[in-house]
């Protein structure tokens, strides 16, 4: 959320402009928060497309950004189907393999 408000502030992006968004990060996050279904508060918490979203459409960061009206706003609903999330392998090498013992990959 932090680099999609940096960005935002930077370029002045609107979701009008936005055609697709790419994130990368660590193999584990792909699979544990690329959700693009956001039922409720707490799944947009672990979204990283929907954070994206809400954070390029509000400018907002807090938890204003998780509310039920935010969730069921159409332009961050479009937006967060625009977020694809992928593997950086060298993210991934990264990551302590302590940190995820137990965690099995799809």
């Amino acid at each position: 959320m932090e680099a999609t408000l940096a960005l935002r502030a930077e370029h002045k992006l609107t979701p009008e402009v936005v055609e697709a968004i790419t994130v990368t990060t660590h193999r584990y996050a792909v699979h544990l928060h690329d959700h693009r279904d956001i039922p409720s508060p707490a799944s947009g918490k672990m979204s990283i497309p929907y954070s994206v979203a809400v954070a390029l459409v509000t400018g907002e960061a807090g938890m204003a950004a998780f509310s039920k009206e935010r969730l069921a706003n159409p332009v961050i609903q479009a937006l967060t189907r625009k977020v694809r999330v992928v593997e950086d392998p060298g993210m991934t090498q990264r990551v302590p393999h302590s940190a995820w013992h137990g965690w099995r990959s799809p």
